[in-house]
């Protein structure tokens, strides 16, 4: 690599935004208003390769159109400062990750927007953790009505008590 290269403004800029995200853990992209990746953390391509010039929707989620509740799309038609959705992915596994995608436009010294930055960060876990605590909350709930049990907490920083359904139908 020749020494101009290695000291221009743009080049020591992509260095130092690699650096700084190298560790973020999660996907950050930029991405043009023709849904072209314009740049990708180091997060994101070692799980997809060089994705740089490539199509958004079609190398991230392997669409043939725009995405559905495409982040992007919802920030160039309103404007809006962020936009944000969950989605499923594929992930390396040949497995559905639950994606959830924050979108920010990047804008020029005349507020016109250039471009997007999107994050998006695998919450799969968490939501497997949300689907069983509301099963186990279900069970719960049945159980109390079926033995006419009930329960009550006492948050003792606050004073806060909450009381189950069941208890609400005894008094």
């Amino acid at each position: 690599m020749n020494t101009q290269k290695m000291e221009s403004k743009p080049y020591i800029e992509g260095l130092r935004l690699d650096t700084i995200t190298k560790y973020v853990g999660a996907g950050l992209t930029i991405i043009s208003n023709d849904f072209r990746i314009l740049w990708a953390n180091k997060f994101l391509t070692n799980r997809c390769g060089e994705i740089s010039g490539k199509g958004c929707y079609s190398t991230l989620n392997n669409r043939t159109s725009i995405c559905p509740k495409c982040g992007v799309k919802e920030i160039l038609e309103t404007g809006k400062e962020q936009v944000i959705h969950e989605q499923n992915v594929p992930d390396g596994d040949g497995q559905l990750a639950r994606i959830k995608i924050t979108a920010t436009p990047i804008k020029d010294e005349q507020k016109n927007i250039t471009s997007i930055l999107e994050r998006a960060i695998n919450i799969t876990e968490r939501k497997k953790t949300e689907e069983k605590l509301s099963e186990q909350k279900e069970i719960l709930v049945q159980a109390q009505k079926i033995t006419s049990m009930c329960s009550w907490s006492l948050n003792l920083k606050n004073g806060k008590v909450i009381w189950t359904d069941e208890l609400y139908d005894i008094f």
